[in-house]
């Protein structure tokens, strides 16, 4: 059988296009993005099944915020409500919360390659470098595997933490629960379970984990996906906001302020994005500049997005939004500027005032303006946006829209409620409360 030289170029542009998906939500950005294009109707490929329920480290939300008294408080610590995924070179890998395994699975067929028993439960997966995959645990350990799943080394961040119970479970006082990330070199992570006990920023050598350097951190808690952009280490802690730390040093940078939650992403320009955010009532996502801590714009009722450049895909109420994030802030710009003089002219008495007034009103309506579609969608736990589509999970199944026009493409009805997504080499991965981790191709 003979190709045509457009079909030959068309299957190595599909053979460039797979990726991997180094560390939970996609990579050390926790960007949820993938240049994946995958097939236009994705197929059932296989299920795998948790043989114990799934036991968060945090079982439910808080009732209630006394000092701000806001009532149905969502959680803000379920980042391990659900099996997070890595992946790379045809295979997947996750850590357990229920049983304390590291297993690899073969992504084409869901065959359990080897399981690693961990000594405690494994709440974010492993880091996945080349040959080598790093994380640590509820013990405070942090093991570093080859992928065929043998030890390369493995040590305590504190030996004489003390061990309590907790749900249901015997864990340190100091728990390694931000995931191990590495970066040139070092791995950064956290160990930290609760404010009123001593945390530990930490940074270790990647080949033999000798210690760099750790920081103590007083009355923080240090708990969920870290991730790393532009030099610094981002660490998230739940309600509270998120903190920042020097990547060289592990010198405290400061708190960003109103990025609280467990999720959050850095997107290629550099920008935090966080949330849902209550405490002030009403849901809502934050965009935060991590060098100036200022917030650049919010996104009321959003739950989750997404983005690409100057492009978000945003998640609110029962909408999908496709919001023009680039516009939005040029509009933004000139608007200051244009109340910056309305205000000199007003002092100046200055008869000019009405016409900029009147280019404030109508770059006001132009600020409405910045979304481009929007469509009915189901409320997200999570978003996916590949090539040319974006992924919603939803309660009983993921959603796929085209990316450009919002049009629904493709509904995957799944068991439960599905909480976590991944793309590895074209392959869609979702992940549900039910401790089940469904593949379609």
């Amino acid at each position: 059988m003979k190709l045509t030289a457009f079909a030959f170029i068309a299957i190595l542009a599909l053979q460039a296009a797979a990726a991997d998906w180094p560390d939970a939500h996609g990579g050390e950005r926790r960007s949820m993005s993938s240049p994946d294009q995958p097939a236009v109707q994705l197929k059932p490929l296989w299920s795998w099944q948790s043989p114990l329920p799934l036991n968060p480290a945090w079982s439910a939300p808080a009732k209630w915020d006394a000092y701000q008294e806001v009532r149905d408080l969502p959680a803000l610590r379920d980042f391990d409500a659900s099996l997070l995924v890595s992946g790379a070179a045809g295979k997947l890998y996750f850590g357990s919360n229920a049983d304390g395994a590291v297993r690899c699975l073969d992504l084409a067929s869901g065959k359990v390659l080897w399981t690693f028993a961990a000594s405690a439960p494994v709440r974010v997966p492993p880091s996945v470098r080349g040959d080598k995959l790093y994380f640590g645990d509820d013990s405070g350990a942090v093991t570093c595997l080859d992928t065929n799943g043998k030890v390369l080394w493995s040590r305590q961040v504190d030996p004489q933490a003390r061990i309590i119970p907790s749900n249901g479970r015997m864990v340190s006082l100091a728990p390694i629960r931000t995931g191990v990330v590495e970066k040139d070199g070092r791995l950064y992570f956290a160990a930290s379970l609760v404010p009123w006990e001593t945390s530990r920023f930490c940074c270790w050598q990647a080949s033999d984990g000798k210690e760099l350097y750790q920081t103590r951190q007083e009355g923080r808690t240090l708990e969920g996906p870290l991730l790393i952009s532009n030099g610094r280490v981002i660490v998230p802690q739940g309600r509270a906001p998120a903190l920042s730390f020097a990547a060289t040093d592990g010198k405290f940078l400061g708190d960003l302020d109103q990025s609280g939650s467990t999720w959050i992403l850095v997107d290629e320009g550099g920008s935090l994005f966080s949330g849902p955010r209550r405490e002030m009532g009403g849901s809502q996502v934050i965009a935060t500049d991590p060098d100036s801590k200022q917030e650049l714009f919010s996104l009321g009722g959003a739950t989750r997005l997404v983005s690409d450049k100057d492009l978000v895909w945003v998640q609110a109420g029962d909408q999908l939004k496709l919001f023009d994030r680039g516009r939005h802030l040029a509009i933004q710009a000139q608007l200051r500027s244009a109340e910056a003089e309305a205000e000199k002219l007003k002092k100046a008495k200055d008869p000019g005032e009405k016409e900029v007034r009147a280019k404030i009103s109508s770059l006001r309506k132009d600020l409405d303006k910045t979304f481009r579609w929007s469509v009915p969608a189901p409320r997200a736990a999570a978003l996916l946006k590949t090539a040319d589509r974006v992924f919603l999970a939803a309660d009983g199944c993921v959603i796929a829209y085209d990316a450009e026009s919002g049009k629904e493409v493709q509904r995957m009805p799944l068991p439960g409620r599905v909480l976590s997504l991944a793309m590895i080499d074209r392959t869609l991965i979702a992940s549900t409360e039910l401790g089940g981790i469904h593949a379609f191709r």
